[in-house]
C-alpha cells in the first residue's frame, strides 16, 4: 500500500480531471454529449486507477493498475484531439490540455517501468 496522494503523477491526473469538468472548457451541446461524457470518464479513470493500484498489496498489481491508467491517458488524448478538431473544445483549451496529457503519459510510463522493475526483484 502506498499513499497515492503524495505521487505527483496522481496530483497532476487529479488536476486534469478537475479541469475537464470546469464549465466552459467543453461544449455542452446535445450533439457532443457522448464525447464529453467519455472524455470526462477517461480523465477521471487515470487518477482513479493510480489510487486503486496504490491500494493493492503487490508491485505487480500496482503495475497492472498503472497500465490501465496509462491506457486511459492515451484514450483521453485521443478524445481531446477529436474534441478540439470538431470544435467541441476550444483550440485554446486543447493547446493547454494536450501537453498536460502528454506529460502525464511520460510520467506514468516512467513510474510503470520503475514499479515493474521493483516487482521482478
Amino acid at each position: 500500500m502506498f499513499p497515492y496522494r503524495r505521487l505527483s503523477v496522481w496530483q497532476r491526473a487529479h488536476s486534469l480531471a478537475v479541469t475537464t469538468y470546469r464549465a466552459g472548457v467543453l461544449s455542452e451541446s446535445e450533439r457532443y454529449r457522448s464525447l464529453v461524457n467519455q472524455l470526462r470518464r477517461s480523465a477521471v479513470s487515470i487518477a482513479a486507477n493510480i489510487a486503486e493500484g496504490a491500494g493493492t498489496d503487490s508491485q505487480p498489481m500496482f503495475a497492472r493498475y498503472l497500465g490501465i491508467a496509462l491506457a486511459s491517458a492515451y484514450e483521453l488524448e485521443g478524445h481531446l484531439l477529436l474534441a478540439r478538431d470538431i470544435e467541441c473544445l476550444t483550440a485554446e483549451h486543447g493547446d493547454t490540455l494536450l501537453p498536460e496529457v502528454e506529460s502525464l503519459i511520460k510520467m506514468l510510463t516512467a513510474l510503470l517501468r520503475t514499479v515493474r522493475r521493483r516487482g521482478r526483484r
